[in-house]
């Protein structure tokens, strides 16, 4: 019965693949939409910005080369906005202070 339950759980969520696309979709969105709003969407002025090739810009944006977290921290300075947010709470109770 216990077995049967957890089986039609794992039927119904997302295979981890999808979510990973998923979230990689809404990543790119959003640096779309970060570099719209703060350059026009000119690619070569992020990549001059990055200290980049324009190719690098445009392969990181057709989803041809993955984020590196390295990356992402740097294009948050760039747009001097946040790419990803972590809720709060979850910090605060892992580590008893906002970090």
């Amino acid at each position: 019965m216990v077995l049967n339950k957890l089986n039609k759980f794992k039927e119904a969520q997302p295979s981890l693949e999808l979510r990973k696309v998923d979230f990689y979709m809404q990543l790119l969105d959003r640096i779309h939409f970060l570099l719209h709003k703060h350059m026009n969407g000119k690619q070569k002025e992020l990549a001059d910005a990055l200290g980049v090739s324009e190719a690098a810009i445009s392969k990181l944006l057709n989803g041809v080369k993955n984020i590196e977290t390295e990356t992402i921290f740097k294009l948050e300075e760039v747009f001097g906005e946040p790419i990803i947010s972590v809720v709060e709470e979850v910090r605060t109770k892992r580590y008893g202070k906002k970090v």
